[in-house]
C-alpha cells in the first residue's frame, strides 16, 4: 500500500492539486457544499417519510423533487471526494 500511495502523491493531478493556489480551496468547497446538500436533502425526506414536517404534500410528490437533488448531491460528493483522494 505504501508503494501505491507514493505513486499516488507524484502524479500530476496531485502535484498540480498541491502546487495550484485556487483549486484545493475549489474542490474542498464544493466538497463541503455537496455534503450539506446531500444530508440537508436526505433529512428533510426522513422528516417528511416521519411525518414532521410539511404534512400536506403527498410523499410520493415530495421524495419526487427532492431525491434526485440527493442524488445529484451525491454523485458531486462522491465525484469531489474522489478528487480530494
Amino acid at each position: 500500500m505504501h508503494g501505491f500511495f507514493e505513486w499516488l502523491g507524484t502524479t500530476g493531478w496531485s502535484v498540480a492539486l498541491l502546487e495550484s493556489f485556487w483549486v484545493w480551496p475549489l474542490l474542498e468547497s464544493a466538497h463541503v457544499l455537496t455534503t450539506g446538500l446531500f444530508v440537508g436533502t436526505a433529512v428533510m425526506v426522513d422528516l417528511r417519510l416521519l411525518g414532521v414536517a410539511l404534512k400536506k404534500i403527498p410523499v410520493s410528490e415530495f421524495t419526487g423533487r427532492m431525491l434526485p437533488w440527493t442524488r445529484g448531491g451525491f454523485a458531486m460528493l462522491a465525484l469531489t471526494g474522489f478528487l480530494i483522494f
